[in-house]
């Protein structure tokens, strides 16, 4: 009952420029919007809107409000998250990109999904990321793999293959892993450092 009589002030602080604000209004609408809530409910298009924030921070805090939500009625956004690239305009310390949390957020948003075209959005974002050389992208890579691991198809296999010799460890293991479960390919890691 709190958070419904709170609702008006929370949508109009969706909408304000200051950023933490947007972020936290997201926040606060995952304890709005009901459970039984559709697609087209005021609140939850307003959710569906604040993940193409241009704020990473405020994207990521609609797409776990979403997932906790609606969850798999929300899988185009989490989709939409999954080929944004935030590499050009969201730094943090020193320039370094940021954006992986809110990768990480749709993939766990996308857990179990009915549906059959995600494979390749997820290793197009595992390319993408991969691209960038960074350790601190190794959350978001580790998602992804663990995702297709469980969900894949075969399709993946000559993909992820490469990612054996990543230049992390981590990420070389977890791609055996996804060999393994989607071809019953054992392969060593061999990372490249």
């Amino acid at each position: 009952i709190v958070f419904q009589s709170a609702a008006p002030l929370v949508r109009t602080a969706a909408r304000d420029p200051n950023p933490w604000l947007r972020m936290y209004s997201a926040r606060a609408l995952r304890h709005v919007v009901e459970s039984a809530a559709g697609r087209e409910h005021p609140d939850v298009v307003l959710l569906r809107t604040m993940t193409a924030d241009p704020d990473v921070n405020v994207a990521t805090a609609a797409v776990e409000a979403l997932t906790t939500t609606i969850a798999h009625a929300a899988d185009p956004e989490y989709l939409a998250v999954l080929g944004r690239d935030d590499r050009a305009t969201a730094t943090g310390i020193e320039g370094v990109p940021t954006g992986y949390e809110l990768i990480v957020a749709a993939v766990k948003g996308l857990e179990a999904t009915p549906r059959t075209d995600v494979t390749i959005p997820m290793i197009e974002a595992l390319d993408r990321l991969t691209a960038d050389t960074r350790d601190t992208s190794r959350d978001p890579r580790l998602a992804i793999l663990k995702w297709l691991a469980a969900h894949g198809d075969v399709a993946v296999i000559g993909r992820v293959k490469p990612y054996v010799s990543d230049f992390d460890p981590e990420v070389a293991v977890a791609a055996t892993g996804v060999l393994l479960a989607r071809a019953g390919i054992a392969v060593k890691a061999t990372p490249a450092r």
